[in-house]
């Protein structure tokens, strides 16, 4: 069985965030594999917050999108820096 490689993660990561959010300016932040589940991926992407909660100017929201060995997205995850 093949692994889906980081690149591949990557690409998969961030359409699956554009599917499900309306997000302006996704930007790759971190991507790591967790100690307790090697053969996934855990990536990290910041995007412009366009809720009007924010009242400043450039505010970025964070979320991680975790996916599995076969190249799948399994879990998206609000990250809090």
């Amino acid at each position: 069985m093949r692994m889906a490689n980081m690149k591949e993660a990557v690409a998969v990561a961030a359409g699956y965030l554009k599917e499900l959010f309306n997000v302006s300016g996704l930007k790759l932040e971190e991507v790591e594999r967790p100690e307790d589940r090697p053969t996934h991926w855990l990536i990290t992407f910041s995007f412009m917050a366009d809720d009007l909660g924010n009242f400043f100017a450039g505010n970025r929201d964070y979320k991680q999108v975790e996916v599995n060995h076969l190249g799948e997205p399994i879990a998206v995850r609000i990250r809090k820096l």
